[in-house]
């Protein structure tokens, strides 16, 4: 066991005092949860930094931050629930919609026009009575319905052919001085609809022949004229 004088043990005393005074270390950890934008969370780091740098503000520095993160996450939650949603004008859609392309129909191409020819074979002036003698008794003038039922009813009666073409109405309107209408095809459908039923079809594929209800047409014609 070692002994120690009086002064001896003072200097011990002294230096087991001043070690201990070196030696004493205050530790306290901070824990922090916080939520807000990204310029409210800088400002609370910032304030941090400074309190731990400086002592004996602690209490001061957590209401400081507290209230400021408080303000933070209200003033986001209010903006949120402030925030009007986003309404769009009908002129604006109107807007939207007429700069979007709009799909270019292509033009359909022109039909081609059945081609005619003029028939050889077939008298119209050695029978009684002629073509053109009948078609002016009838005096259809420009209707070009009057006319297709007129030279039917000629071609049926008069030549005793019944199974007509755009061909046998192209040769006798040229024999009257009758245009042949572009589309040669176009009054020889509407007479032949059912709506109408002046025109039927022929015994033959591709004919036309004059109907009774045509006929009746045709006896009413030029009379008290």
């Amino acid at each position: 066991m070692a002994t120690f004088t009086k002064s001896e043990e003072k200097s011990v005393v002294k230096q087991k005092n001043a070690s201990t005074e070196q030696s004493t270390v205050k530790v306290r950890i901070i824990d922090f949860e916080m939520s807000g934008s990204d310029q409210s969370l800088q400002e609370s780091l910032q304030t941090i930094a400074a309190a731990l740098s400086r002592g004996g503000q602690t209490i001061q520095v957590s209401r400081q931050l507290t209230a400021r993160a408080a303000q933070a996450l209200n003033g986001s939650s209010a903006a949120a629930q402030e925030e009007p949603a986003e309404q769009v004008d009908d002129e604006e859609t109107a807007d939207i919609q007429d700069a979007q392309p709009r799909a270019v129909r292509k033009s359909a191409a022109p039909r081609k026009l059945p081609p005619v020819k003029i028939l050889s074979g077939i008298s119209f002036t050695d029978v009684d009575p002629p073509l053109k003698d009948f078609f002016e008794s009838k005096n259809p003038g420009k209707n070009a319905t009057a006319a297709y039922l007129v030279v039917a009813y000629w071609y049926k009666h008069v030549r005793g052919i019944e199974d007509l073409t755009p061909d046998h109405f192209h040769t006798a309107f040229r024999q009257v001085g009758f245009p042949t209408p572009k589309n040669v095809l176009t009054t020889m459908r509407e007479l032949r609809r059912s709506s109408d039923g002046r025109l039927m079809a022929g015994s033959t594929p591709g004919t036309t022949a004059i109907h009774h209800l045509g006929e009746n047409s045709v006896d009413g014609m030029g009379k008290g004229e």
